[in-house]
């Protein structure tokens, strides 16, 4: 298809309007491979595409929150989790890897080292171990 000025306009209005390109191509009459191989071979109708497909976005994201605050005001506790849990730090969820699931904390470098450490410090502190780390006590002998 040749690239004329009313049809380059009518894809850009519909991709601002709805910022999916295949319905823009679909409502504009173009294909795809066309409008993709435009943005290739024309610098300014790149561009162009980038900046109407932020604008589409754009507006689409100011209706997805306008929805999302309109189902906080109307006291639906599904928008309000969502909207701290994407907002505010402390209502993050923490997300790891399986690896990260599966790895022992012990096993990290220094970790082991520190941890018993800290167990000999708390344990001389109340007085089961002695400054060297041993117990004060003698286990007491089986009997036979």
């Amino acid at each position: 298809m040749k690239k004329t000025k009313k049809i380059v306009e009518k894809f850009f209005a519909e991709l601002e309007r709805t910022p999916i390109v295949g319905a823009a191509c679909e409502k504009s009459g173009l294909s795809r491979n066309t409008v993709y191989r435009w943005r290739k071979e024309d610098s300014e109708f790149a561009l162009r595409f980038d900046y109407a497909l932020s604008q589409g976005i754009g507006v689409v994201s100011d209706v997805a929150e306008s929805n999302v605050l309109n189902g906080i005001k109307g006291k639906d506790a599904g928008y309000t989790k969502f909207w701290l849990s994407s907002r505010h730090p402390a209502y993050r969820k923490m997300h790891f890897s399986r690896e990260e699931k599966r790895r022992n904390p012990m096993e990290e470098p220094g970790r082991k080292a520190y941890v018993e450490k800290e167990v000999r410090r708390i344990f001389t502190q109340w007085g089961a171990y002695g400054p060297d780390g041993p117990p004060l006590h003698k286990p007491k002998a089986k009997k036979p």
